[in-house]
This record gives structure tokens, C-alpha cells and sequence, in this order.
């Protein structure tokens, strides 16, 4: 094992706490950022911005990974890189979106109703893009 010399004001963590540290952070703000969005869903009450929604949901979930994919197809990328990032680019918005209407003050039940319509739509979605761009 590959011991590094040490200044006298570094910490030295053990490996396994700071895996077991960052195992339960990472699990702890993604278990309070479904509660939180779970929440915001709940307060939806009227779906009089569909249109803008089905708008947005559009270009990020369908527009963009397609002209990516082609993008990345003309330039000589293929197979898994290709497929990662195209599915990347296909994510439904997330908590972020909700966010920052929130610190904005924008229209919060369009982010929300972005969210939950996003991830019903990703189920469609991810499909067509590993039929179009797997290998």
C-alpha cells in the first residue's frame, strides 16, 4: 500500500468511514430530494400549462438527444460513448429545475408539472433511444 508523507494539518480519513460516509450522504440527498419533489407534486392542482410543459419536454427530451446523436454519429462516435451521452442529454429535468424556480421566484408548478410529466415520458423515451443509437 502506497502511503503519502503528511503535513502536520491534514486529516487522515480511513477509507472504509469515508465510504460508508459518502454511501450514506449520497443515499440520504436522494431519498430527501424524491421526498421533496413528491411533495411539490402534491401541491399541483391544475394542469393549465400543459402546453408549455409538453413545449419543453419536447426539445430537451426529444430534440436534443436526436441532434446530439447525430451529431456524434457524423463525427465518427458509435456504440457505448455515443449511447451515454445521448441518454444523458434525454434526462427529465429533475430536482435542480424545481430549485431554481423556487430561489428565482418562477413558476414552480410549471417546474413541477415539467418533472412529473418528464419522468412518465423518460419510460417512452430511453427505448427509442437505445433502438436508435445502441450500436
Amino acid at each position: 500500500m502506497y502511503v503519502k508523507k503528511r503535513s502536520h494539518n491534514q486529516w487522515v480519513v480511513p477509507p472504509v468511514l469515508l465510504k460508508t460516509l459518502l454511501t450514506t450522504g449520497v443515499w440520504a440527498v436522494i431519498s430527501r430530494s424524491l421526498i421533496a419533489i413528491g411533495m411539490q407534486l402534491s401541491e399541483l392542482n391544475s394542469w393549465h400549462n400543459l402546453k408549455q410543459v409538453v413545449a419543453c419536454l419536447a426539445i430537451k427530451m426529444l430534440l436534443i438527444p436526436l441532434v446530439i446523436g447525430t451529431g456524434l454519429t457524423f463525427v465518427g462516435m458509435a456504440g457505448a460513448p455515443r449511447l451515454s451521452l445521448v441518454r444523458k442529454m434525454a434526462m427529465s429535468p429533475a430536482f435542480g429545475a424545481t430549485l431554481l424556480a423556487e430561489v428565482f421566484n418562477l413558476d414552480r408548478q410549471l417546474a413541477v408539472s415539467a418533472i412529473g410529466i418528464g419522468c412518465v415520458t423518460l419510460l417512452f423515451a430511453i427505448p427509442i433511444w437505445i433502438g436508435l443509437f445502441s450500436f
